[in-house]
């Protein structure tokens, strides 16, 4: 059960649905162990690599999902200015200074993304599995400690 599960939300092959719950130790030991069995066995070479970190769909399903907040956005503007994505409000958005109340950053965040040629709005289901499959894959590439994935996943998703 546990190869196949992963096997679909790794290489994405059909939608996932993904229903979390908080998890006893002994459970939680249990899925580790299951983890790290199936990790040994599988081929990586036929799981895809985590996309970069500047992204711009995946910080879109950060955003969406919770994981960035508005005061995070100026610095990923510019970090996407510096990878070579050039949009005004892009240029706009690493111009604030301070950017706190939600209404306006929303609105300034949409426009990028969407000059960014991110599907926008996303919805909270798409961002949600767009971060699940991110983390899962940086786990296998051996960029994400396990537990330290697990317990992302649990706060953030």
């Amino acid at each position: 059960m546990f190869p196949d599960l992963f096997n679909r939300l790794i290489k994405g092959s059909e939608p996932l649905r993904l229903d979390l719950k908080l998890a006893s130790p002994e459970t939680t030991r249990l899925w580790t162990e299951a983890f790290s069995k199936t990790l040994k066995e599988i081929n990586r070479s036929e799981i895809p690599l985590p996309d970069p970190p500047q992204t711009p769909i995946l910080i879109a399903a950060r955003w969406v999902s919770h994981d960035l907040y508005n005061e995070d956005m100026p610095g990923i503007a510019a970090d996407l200015l510096e990878a070579g994505y050039d949009t005004p409000a892009l240029i706009r958005l690493a111009g604030e200074m301070q950017i706190y109340a939600s209404p306006d950053a929303n609105r300034l965040i949409g426009k990028a993304f969407y000059e960014l040629g991110v599907p926008w709005p996303l919805s909270e289901v798409q961002a949600k599995l767009i971060a699940t499959r991110q983390i899962a894959r940086e786990a296998v590439a051996g960029k994400r400690d396990l537990y330290r994935a697990a317990s992302h996943l649990e706060i953030v998703l």
